[in-house]
């Protein structure tokens, strides 16, 4: 959690942002930095598959702050980030977190314990693949999507989506999922689900 008079200035500093469903915040290997924050909608961040594809990694919803690792390597950016839905964003750019940061040095610090918190989500994205079940690693998926949507928002994930973050077949999601609606652990509706906290004791967690 960021110093509130820290968020303040940071707040003040960013400007509004607006981007239609499916349009581009960033791509894999873009040098230009900044910050965003989801005032509204959802965010896909997607990576690299290792045959020249993109894939979906991880979605971020409202409230969520992403974009920061540039900003405190200097490097290219190594994940690409899309709106999943229309959305509005609040962004910082560089030169302007340069500038807070003169004045208020815990901006550094800020923007350490977000790239520690991102981090940590990266290493359970890694964890729920090492998961030998198919239905017990999709539920790990889902179980970390609720940490970001909670259980009053639609999340708008397509079943290819969520297939490629697990590893499975399509069909073999559909199946799951169905399986999930059927124990009240999710609704589905068009184009997403939304899940519920039956989710996070249906099924125990295991990994390898």
């Amino acid at each position: 959690m960021l110093p509130e008079d820290v968020a303040r200035a940071m707040w003040r500093a960013s400007h509004v942002t607006f981007l239609k469903r499916q349009h581009i915040a960033y791509e894999i290997g873009d040098s230009h930095g900044g910050i965003f924050g989801i005032v509204s909608g959802a965010i896909a961040l997607r990576t690299d598959d290792g045959r020249g594809s993109a894939v979906f990694g991880h979605f971020l919803g409202r409230g969520a702050w992403f974009g920061e690792a540039p900003v405190l390597t200097g490097t290219d950016r190594v994940i690409g980030a899309v709106a999943a839905t229309d959305c509005t964003l609040r962004t910082v750019s560089n030169a302007t977190l340069r500038s807070l940061a003169e004045r208020d040095p815990r901006v550094w610090q800020a923007l350490g314990a977000l790239a520690a918190m991102n981090a940590g989500t990266a290493i359970m994205s890694a964890r729920a693949l090492m998961v030998r079940d198919p239905k017990l690693r999709c539920v790990s998926v889902l179980r970390r999507i609720k940490i970001e949507f909670g259980t009053d928002t639609d999340i708008p994930i397509r079943q290819d989506e969520l297939a490629d973050m697990c590893a499975l077949s399509r069909g073999a999601v559909s199946a799951i999922l169905r399986d999930l609606e059927t124990a009240g652990c999710l609704i589905r509706g068009y184009g997403g689900f939304r899940l519920t906290d039956r989710i996070d004791t249906e099924v125990a967690d295991e990994t390898v």
